[in-house]
């Protein structure tokens, strides 16, 4: 089936635009920790009437076939990958939340890590693992796997209870307060503020190229569930999702994954996805398998992407039963989705990393951009540097260049970051990175270095936060 429009949304999606058809997991199962690698969707752990699982379910998309292999643990419920390896979190399930079993499809070999910290989910960013962790006394840590050196490492962090979202080199996740971002880079935590913000999400924040989608229902408003945060210019807005009735409040199991430049989240109507297009801002509607029972809806799915297609596997409708349920939303209007990285200055050259989050190639010649911003977008900005890349960015590749920057003659006297952007070879200009640091340019034009940061303490640990105008504490 294809994705309905909403009605009385305004701005209507293309009934194209997903396409929607079932699966049935051999063995049904929920809170399923889901993982993709290439065109196969590992299904791993999980539980059924709360006895806990060890079976590895595995569909490969282009054989259209499922195998099925079992991990040396049982009761995994979150999941990452690792240089081609599926990496299954017991972040919740069971005692032992300290195992983590790193599981080879080609082999079907798995070995088994420990961390020093009993974990909740976790992440992969430059070939590191890192995870929301706690100790015994319940303070909350960020642990790090290097596999290359074997070698594990931790910090403590603001209070945390769910997944990463990353863009760039910085984890974002939900906190007592809101949100807070690691730079995995410099080590510095940033909290978001909550004046605009929510102070208690429903699910971990989902990114769409730069942009965070935190989900989030209000008493006075049922219909606004969706803050977007801009994590170059440090911008919110509020995202009301078009004509649905608060049939349930959006809690714990609540499901959400971004394919491509779309976003498709459970919806508060039970029997249905809704999805937005991030770059048409469309709306549109698809159905979500619910059995007849299923009085409170489907939940506590496991979610991925495998390339262009999203899906929801598993879930229970209640008492912990573990449904069949396979659900495969196909894009087929893929497109490149773009974020990146920006270090260096602006008298010695800057080193720009591009990253193609999207599930289609940025193809053509592309052209990397740098400017001097006062409020890190290209509105009045001044070019300082540019590179023009001839070779594509597939789906799901990152790109570090070289730019050589220059001091722009007799610009307005302010203080200005660097910001870094993508042209494609249409000539839409994409942001995808601000440094958080400025630099001066007085009357006389010189270049003075400026520190933009304050620092502060936060249960122990040492952190920096960046202030930018209503959004930051």
């Amino acid at each position: 089936t294809v994705a309905d429009n909403f009605a009385g949304s305004g701005r209507h999606a293309s009934p194209q635009a997903v396409i929607h058809s079932t699966l049935t997991l051999p063995n049904p199962r929920t809170s399923i920790a889901a993982v993709s690698i290439d065109d196969h969707l590992l299904l791993g752990g999980g539980s059924q009437l709360a006895s806990y699982s060890d079976v590895i379910d595995t569909y490969d998309f282009s054989k259209k076939k499922w195998s099925i292999d079992r991990l040396p643990h049982k009761g995994a419920d979150g999941g990452t990958t690792l240089t081609g390896q599926a990496v299954f979190i017991k972040g919740f399930n069971g005692s032992d939340r300290r195992s983590i079993d790193i599981y080879n499809p080609t082999t079907g070999r798995s070995v088994t890590i420990v961390s020093p910290n009993s974990l909740l989910q976790g992440t992969t960013l430059n070939g590191k693992l890192y995870f929301t962790a706690y100790l015994e006394d319940g303070t909350n840590t960020i642990d790090r796997y290097d596999p290359a050196t074997n070698v594990w490492s931790s910090v403590i962090s603001p209070k945390v209870s769910g997944d990463f979202a990353v863009v760039g080199n910085t984890l974002y996740c939900e906190s007592a307060n809101g949100l807070f971002a690691y730079d995995t880079m410099t080590g510095i935590f940033t909290t978001l503020s909550t004046g605009r913000l929510p102070v208690d999400t429903s699910l971990p924040p989902v990114a769409i190229g730069i942009d965070l989608y935190i989900a989030q229902t209000s008493p006075d408003d049922p219909h606004r569930f969706e803050f977007v945060y801009n994590t170059v210019t440090g911008q919110s807005h509020v995202l009301r999702v078009p004509g649905l009735v608060p049939a349930r409040s959006m809690g714990i199991g609540f499901s959400a994954v971004a394919m491509g430049a779309k976003l498709i989240m459970e919806s508060l109507d039970p029997g249905k996805v809704s999805i937005y297009d991030s770059k048409s801002e469309q709306w549109a509607t698809s159905p979500f398998t619910t059995p007849s029972h299923g009085y409170k809806g489907r939940r506590d799915a496991g979610v991925t992407t495998v390339r262009t297609h999203a899906v929801f596997a598993g879930g229970t409708t209640g008492e912990g039963v573990g449904e069949p349920a396979v659900d495969v939303y196909t894009d087929s209007t893929p497109s490149a989705v773009l974020s990146g990285s920006l270090s260096g200055t602006s008298e010695a050259g800057v080193s720009v990393d591009v990253r193609n989050t999207g599930d289609a190639s940025l193809n053509g010649r592309y052209t990397i951009k740098i400017y001097a911003s006062m409020d890190r977008t290209p509105h009045r900005a001044i070019l300082v540097g540019s590179r023009g890349v001839s070779s594509p960015l597939a789906a799901g590749a990152s790109a570090t260049f070289s730019v050589r920057t220059i001091q722009p003659k007799d610009p307005p006297a302010g203080t200005y970051h660097l910001l870094a952007a993508v042209a494609d070879s249409s000539g839409h200009l994409t942001p995808i990175a601000a440094e958080d640091s400025t630099f001066r340019v007085g009357l006389t034009h010189t270049a003075n270095p400026a520190n933009a940061h304050t620092t502060k303490r936060f249960a122990g640990a040492f952190t920096r936060a960046t202030h930018r105008p209503g959004q930051w504490t």
